[in-house]
């Protein structure tokens, strides 16, 4: 009898559990949403010293300097201001460092890919015409293709340097 009692308490504990969960199962993923949305409330930047708390650990050497007059100075957005673009203007320096050196390493091997595909083009041409345009093309490319792609590289780094420092976030410059 104890053992049928203690079967029948059991299975209404596993009842009233199944019943719980299936109340709180479809809720749960806008209860964990609402944890991180009222957590994110708590991490607001501070326009006082947001430069000073949100620095990351390789750039955070720039900000030492400027330290001491962050905690004696009085409260003071335009000197965070400051030290938050002297942080992302060396971020940025670089990232760009690290473009240029890929890019100017990648730029032969792409002008060869790019003679041997315009090879390849002029090797299945069929007509005589386009025979002697692909040859053209070829020999133009051959001799001005190595400065074209520089100069659009040098469009790139310009172009790299306008976005970065734009103040309208929503368009992207390509003029």
């Amino acid at each position: 009898m104890v053992l049928v009692f203690t079967i029948l308490i059991l299975n209404l504990i596993i009842a009233i559990l199944s019943n719980t969960y299936n109340i709180f199962d479809p809720k749960s993923n806008g209860l964990y949403l609402s944890k991180i949305l009222s957590t994110r409330d708590e991490l607001l930047y501070d326009e006082n010293y947001g430069a000073f708390l949100s620095s990351m650990t390789p750039l955070n050497v720039v900000v030492l300097p400027f330290v001491p007059y962050g905690i004696i100075g009085k409260p003071n957005p335009k000197y965070n201001n400051f030290v938050m673009a002297l942080q992302y203007v060396l971020l940025m320096l670089i990232l760009f460092v690290g473009f240029c050196v890929i890019s100017l390493l990648i730029l032969p091997f792409a002008y060869l890919k790019s003679l041997a595909v315009k090879i390849q083009i002029l090797i299945k041409q069929t007509s005589t015409t386009e025979l002697v345009l692909g040859s053209i093309n070829l020999c133009v490319f051959l001799v001005f293709g190595l400065g074209i792609m520089l100069l659009t590289f040098l469009t790139d780094c310009v172009y790299f340097w306008i976005n970065n420092f734009r103040t309208q976030l929503k368009k992207i410059v390509i003029d």
